[in-house]
């Protein structure tokens, strides 16, 4: 199931069991339904998508869960102040430099 080769089933695992967390996230937030569960899945993806880059530039486990939780945190604190009614600028200068971090964490990890 885990190595090199089956690349995508960690992350399918990893996909599965931060779905229930990313959904009572969107419900602390105050949504409900459709809207909730559209909130969960694409804080999903977004987890899944460092997760693939991590895997793909050959990234340890341990920084890539690091990454990854980073990516979670950082996706919903994002969402928590855009709701607060922050601008946009505000909220690319307080989330963007984690994004920063973990994009020259995984450049310095790639070429090392």
């Amino acid at each position: 199931l885990f190595g090199a080769q089956a690349w995508p089933t960690p992350l399918l695992v990893i996909g599965a069991l931060a779905l229930p967390v990313a959904l009572r996230s969107a419900e602390a937030r105050g949504k409900l339904g459709v809207e909730a569960v559209g909130q969960g899945l694409l804080q999903v993806l977004v987890v899944l998508q460092v997760g693939a880059a991590a895997v793909l530039m050959s990234i340890p486990l341990q920084v890539m869960a690091a990454l990854m939780a980073l990516a979670f945190y950082a996706w919903g604190g994002a969402v928590d102040s855009l709701e607060a009614g922050d601008s946009g600028r505000g909220v690319a200068v307080e989330y963007g430099p984690l994004l920063l971090l973990g994009l020259v964490i995984g450049l310095l990890l790639h070429r090392g």
